[in-house]
């Protein structure tokens, strides 16, 4: 199954862009690949995921993949030299980049593009959760905030403040946290 993602491929050597193009074909149709020339200045939101083979044309390409991760929801795989791997590994720990070698097999690298497309659609569907629950917790003090104001300034029971808000909300249209607002506005600063 492939996906609609599409899939960066950056190397210095365009026999090893061909290459990994070619198994990255296995999993997306749409696939860019360049030597890693003035990548600092582009944006990588259009990207699912970025492969760097290093070194590239213009750096090494460590910094860029730190640079990536931090500067876009992309992710990305670093394919090194056998003989670096434990170091790149350890230099990257807490970056979130992909380290594999450079010689990894076909099946191996295939397998690294579904488990990050896999976890960055599964941190994408945390992250819009996590928005959710923090907008329902605002919109909630805001409405203990109406509460509190009504049951001061009129002296009314919470239950009572509650089914003003909640009448205030239905014959205004409009939902409970702008009827929030809407009190506040009058018996308080926001």
């Amino acid at each position: 199954m492939k996906q609609s993602e599409k899939i960066l491929i950056l190397s210095a050597s365009e026999e090893i862009r061909l290459s990994l193009a070619e198994t990255a074909a296995a999993v997306s149709d749409e696939i860019c690949t360049g030597d890693g020339t003035d990548m600092r200045s582009r944006s990588y939101d259009a990207y699912g995921t970025v492969i760097i083979a290093v070194p590239l044309a213009a750096e090494y390409g460590i910094d860029l993949a730190a640079h990536i991760c931090r500067s876009s929801e992309a992710s990305v795989i670093l394919l090194v030299p056998q003989k670096s791997i434990e170091d790149i590994c350890r230099r990257t720990a807490d970056t979130g980049i992909y380290v594999l070698p450079r010689n990894a097999g076909r099946q191996c690298i295939i397998q690294a593009i579904r488990f990050m497309s896999y976890n960055r659609r599964r941190l994408s569907a945390l992250t819009k959760e996590k928005d959710q629950l923090s907008e329902k917790i605002r919109e909630n003090k805001l409405i203990h905030r109406a509460k509190c104001a009504l049951m001061h300034y009129l002296s009314i029971s919470e239950s009572e403040a509650h089914r003003q808000i909640q009448k205030l909300a239905m014959d205004s249209r409009i939902s409970l946290a702008d009827a929030a607002v809407n009190i506040l506005k009058n018996y308080e600063y926001l």
